[in-house]
């Protein structure tokens, strides 16, 4: 069904910002704490407050550690299950995009390399085409592998699939 259980109800009004006021009540966990209420299509909670939609974890990071620093902080999720509903507040803390960003490559759910739905090689494929730089052609490389020779000069730029490191370290890329 497309858009819910039309036989589900609705959630009780006020009972989001009662189970946040409970979770911030309650002796610290280090377990992930799910939002039982309404999520939005990538996975986080979220809810109305003061007319108002906000994501719920959010919500709780500024409930634990006040506004935002600056604009360009996003609320981070430690655990790295933020679009698991995850909305525990020990696991939610201010951190700008870039360290959001680092810690979901540590987490593993960045969605670059393997991760990316839209990936059409894999890592060792990668490290094969950059154990070739020298000793083919951009063109060559690409007929290999099915891609064009712009996606292979980008991953031997390191344009493209920069973090990885070939297995022989002494390879330019």
């Amino acid at each position: 069904m497309r858009y819910g259980n039309p036989l589900g109800g609705t959630t009780e009004q006020g009972a989001p910002q009662r189970f946040i006021e409970h979770l911030l009540a309650a002796e610290p966990t280090e377990a992930c704490i799910e939002w039982p209420y309404a999520t939005l299509p990538n996975g986080y909670g979220h809810l109305w407050v003061d007319g108002v939609d906000i994501v719920a974890s959010r919500y709780i990071c500024e409930r634990v550690h006040g506004k935002p620093p600056t604009p360009d902080h996003d609320a981070a999720h430690s655990c790295g299950r933020g679009k698991q509903g995850c909305v525990n507040p020990a696991h939610v803390s201010w951190k700008t995009r870039s360290e959001n960003e680092g810690d979901k490559v540590s987490h593993g759910t960045s969605g670059r390399g393997e991760n990316n739905h839209f990936v059409r090689l894999s890592e060792e494929a990668v490290k094969e085409i950059i154990s070739l730089k020298g000793k083919m052609t951009g063109r060559e490389v690409g007929e290999k592998f099915g891609m064009t020779r712009w996606a292979i000069y980008k991953i031997w730029s390191g344009t493209n699939w920069a973090w990885l490191e070939t297995e022989d370290a002494s390879t330019p890329r």
